[in-house]
């Protein structure tokens, strides 16, 4: 279980609340940009490290304002401590690419590119000081690639895994299942994943599928893995990216901890990265100091195990919550079968709410106001590509359920509005 030997990876951080002069009871902090932000307490990693944890973060890193003119390496690491970690390495901050793919941006001088096998090679330093030292841990594992911005073939063509954000190192690291000791080179690893490709396209997910299985093999090295929850997920979906619908929010989850949860339990209900929160910090016995955005699922997931199941299907404890959406200034809500998304009228004005953009060159149905049913016609969540649900706007031929989320969605934002302490 996590309350011993914890280790969760999610490819989203815990989003930090602001404080001192706005209270904002949810994650939304574009609502308060203009009065600073904190993550200094209340996010998740705050909340291990203040239980006895070891907290550590690698990879990219979204979260921090950090001045491009000013940017040191060692600067930088000190800000993202400064949201809860004790370690902090191979840290990127933001994408590498500024523009075409084979440029850098300016938190990159052009000496370093993606480099996977550094940033496996914290994080397995990270481990096994922790398990070495009987401490727990949670770790926030944030990888740059399958990410495109900036060419991952070049990356490994035209750089080593000696070339670090923090500068060159003297050795190439060694990482069992990647770079192994007097067996496999960096060139030759390298040169591996080009070999089981079918295309460039696969550089990333075979650069991507190698640094988790070192990962995991690091904690079954270590006796840990049978104590351990490991999250993986995606940062969003592809098709319509940064909006509203279905193919910019529904990513994939996985659920990793074989002394908890059975191979092959499915949970059938919506879930939310917000509840990833809650979660682990349940199933590692810790009470949050502060009111969380998202909801446990930990209860569900016990009740399925309890059941003696061989492959688990799961379902909320006490029926399907309703999820929240924001983007920009755009709002949605999603219950049962049922979702309504709401337009800023004023972003559609100004030529700044990518939902509408995008939503409309893509030919779904784009207004101030619309309501889609995802369910086909046996009630179940729809996934022909064929059948889009979102391309048909009911918001006139479903007055009922088109009033009921209304409602939902406006208690929602009435709760959840910041207030200003002045």
């Amino acid at each position: 279980l996590v309350n011993s030997n914890g280790f969760v990876i999610p490819l989203l951080p815990a989003a930090a609340a602001a404080t001192a002069s706005v209270t904002v009871p949810t994650t939304k902090l574009e609502d308060v940009e203009d009065y600073g932000n904190d993550c200094s307490r209340d996010n998740i990693a705050v909340q291990f490290r203040n239980s006895g944890y070891t907290t550590g973060m690698f990879g990219k890193w979204h979260l921090s304002r950090i001045d491009d003119a000013s940017y040191t390496y060692d600067g930088a690491v000190d800000v993202v401590k400064g949201c809860g970690f004790d370690t902090v390495g191979s840290l990127y901050v933001e994408n590498l690419a500024g523009g075409r793919r084979e440029e850098f941006n300016s938190f990159s001088d052009g000496t370093f590119s993606h480099n996977m096998e550094h940033m496996t090679y914290e994080a397995i330093q990270f481990i096994n000081d922790a398990a070495g030292g009987g401490t727990p841990f949670f770790a926030y594992f944030n990888p740059t690639v399958p990410h495109g911005a900036n060419s991952i073939d070049m990356a490994l063509s035209d750089f080593s895994c000696r070339d670090t954000p923090q500068g060159r190192l003297a050795f190439d690291p060694v990482i069992p299942g990647m770079v192994e000791d007097g067996d496999t080179d960096c060139d030759s690893y390298r040169n591996s994943i080009k070999r089981r490709a079918d295309s460039a396209d696969d550089y990333g997910p075979i650069w991507l599928d190698d640094s988790v299985g070192a990962l995991l093999q690091a904690l079954e090295d270590n006796g840990i893995l049978d104590n351990t929850i490991f999250v993986f997920q995606e940062d969003h979906g592809q098709e319509t990216k940064n909006t509203l619908y279905e193919t910019g929010l529904r990513i994939p989850q996985f659920v990793y901890s074989p002394g908890t949860i059975p191979e092959s339990t499915l949970f059938v209900g919506p879930v939310s990265t917000i509840d990833v929160g809650p979660t682990m910090l349940e199933f590692a016995g810790i009470m949050p100091s502060y009111d969380m955005d998202g909801r446990s699922w930990k209860a569900s997931v016990t009740d399925a195990i309890i059941d003696k199941s061989a492959h688990p299907i799961i379902t909320w404890s006490g029926g399907d919550p309703c999820i929240f959406f924001d983007n920009e200034r755009d709002r949605s809500v999603r219950c049962g079968c049922y979702k309504y998304i709401l337009i800023d009228e004023d972003s559609i004005d100004e030529f700044t709410s990518t939902t509408y953009q995008r939503g409309g060159r893509q030919g779904l149905a784009s207004d101030v106001e619309v309501l889609f049913n995802l369910c086909d016609e046996f009630g179940k969540y729809a996934t022909d590509p064929n059948d889009n649900k979102e391309a048909v706007n009911l918001i006139d031929t479903s007055p009922t359920e088109a009033t009921e989320l209304k409602e939902i969605l406006q208690c929602h934002i009435d709760r959840t509005a910041p207030s200003v302490n002045e």
